[in-house]
């Protein structure tokens, strides 16, 4: 990184905090490290300034009033149930061994008694651990998105805990009693469908008292399959010609892999996973015509996303 900007925004302003139902949606950092291929974060999709100048400047801006904010949202909005943190930056990267936002709203979450939904591809300190397991609805998502660590750093091309940290870290806080819901998430076509390897971390994850299982298959913001081309050949020659042939459908301003193909995905992969005994889902995916699939994928994990 080039440099951090703090920058004090007010509540009347920022879009920090969003709901969803009865959740917030907290992002502490506008911009992620990790620089996933296809990340919303990175690629321009929420249009805002602060992502664009992560993208292009290598600057990430963070929320200076962060639990101030947080906290008039939850006062002055009686519907809020949970914090979750985050739903496009990672909340753990690595900036945040320096700033600890996402250290603060966890530990204002477990001082008011609210849950927190965490979502990362970092390392969740041990520090932390108390202050989730407090509560009994809090849970963790640890997005691991293959067991073959030469394809992970191919897709996390930031600072993301590599896969042994990532199965040490669900260990650990399987084994302090905090719910764990993996993801393996998204599906990159060509190069994390191999079902071999997904059966591997399955079984890897099972070890580790995972019981809940989320998938999806990536999809894209219309411009990045082109800015990505030659990353996509250096990956695989040929691919980014694969990725075009298989990217057809434009569902709700985003270009998704055809449906037949997700399908496929989604039912191999319930398969393997209700073979071993655990929970699977999928985030939230349309059909061509927008309407969502999930009825046909997700159970009851549903509920806690």
């Amino acid at each position: 990184m080039k440099s951090y900007e703090i920058k004090r925004i007010s509540p009347a302003v920022n879009k920090t905090s969003q709901k969803i139902g009865p959740k917030i949606l907290v992002n502490p950092y506008y911009g992620c490290e990790h620089q996933c291929l296809f990340c919303p974060a990175n690629d321009g999709f929420l249009k805002r300034k602060a992502f664009d100048d992560f993208r292009e400047k290598g600057v990430i801006r963070v929320v200076e009033n962060i639990i101030d904010h947080v906290n008039n949202y939850i006062l002055n909005n009686d519907y809020a149930k949970v914090i979750h943190l985050s739903p496009v930056s990672d909340p753990f990267q690595p900036v945040e061994a320096e700033l600890q936002l996402s250290r603060q709203i966890i530990k204002h979450a477990a001082d008011i008694n609210m849950p927190v939904a965490i979502c990362t591809k970092g390392s969740v300190p041990g520090e932390l651990y108390p202050l989730i397991q407090k509560h009994p609805h809090s849970f963790v998502q640890i997005s691991i998105l293959t067991i073959n660590e030469a394809k992970r750093k191919m897709l996390v091309r930031g600072n993301g805990a590599s896969v042994e940290e990532l199965l040490n870290g669900i260990e650990a806080m399987s084994d302090y009693g905090i719910r764990i819901i993996a993801r393996i998430d998204p599906i990159f076509p060509y190069i994390t469908d191999d079902m071999a390897e997904f059966k591997a971390l399955v079984d890897e994850l099972k070890k580790r008292k995972v019981r809940y299982i989320v998938s999806s298959v990536a999809d894209i913001i219309e411009g990045a399959l082109d800015r990505e081309r030659g990353y996509l050949e250096a990956i695989q020659p040929g691919l980014f010609e694969k990725y075009t042939n298989l990217y057809t459908e434009k569902i709700n301003g985003r270009i998704h892999a055809n449906t037949e193909y997700r399908e496929s995905i989604f039912s191999k992969l319930k398969e393997i996973c209700e073979s071993k005994g655990l929970e699977f889902g999928i985030t939230w995916e349309p059909d061509i015509n927008g309407n969502s699939i999930n009825h046909k994928y997700s159970h009851q994990i549903s509920n806690m996303l």
